[in-house]
């Protein structure tokens, strides 16, 4: 049984992704019924696949959303090129110019990027 937290952190999530856009093109989008959607945004949790599609559209890796929905600290042990597989183009460029200005301003040491 899924918790009340965690299911108003999955219910927030769903709405997040779906944005501004229809539901039906939403749901279109990510290859899902309405009705899965509207149960989703209830807060019920889908199967570990779309669960996975799910974080694929936000750029993250399944145990990242997992994490998040149920309140965990974020797992440290993420291999960033399977990170990188699930991101965006937009996502990638971000991150890109990222590591661009960090190397702009004397390259990278131990300590950590904030």
């Amino acid at each position: 049984m899924v918790d009340a937290e965690v299911r108003e952190r999955f219910a927030k999530v769903m709405v997040e992704i779906k944005g501004k856009e229809s539901q039906r093109d939403f749901c279109e989008r990510l290859g899902i019924s309405q009705g899965a959607f509207v149960y989703w945004k209830k807060g019920n949790l889908p199967s570990l696949e779309l669960l996975a599609k799910i974080a694929a559209f936000r750029g993250q890796l399944p145990e990242q959303l997992l994490a998040e929905v149920y309140g965990r600290e974020q797992p440290s042990h993420v291999i960033v090129s399977a990170l990188v597989e699930v991101m965006t183009q937009d996502q990638l460029i971000d991150l890109l110019a990222l590591i661009a200005n960090k190397l702009k301003r004397g390259g990278f040491d131990k300590a950590p990027i904030k």
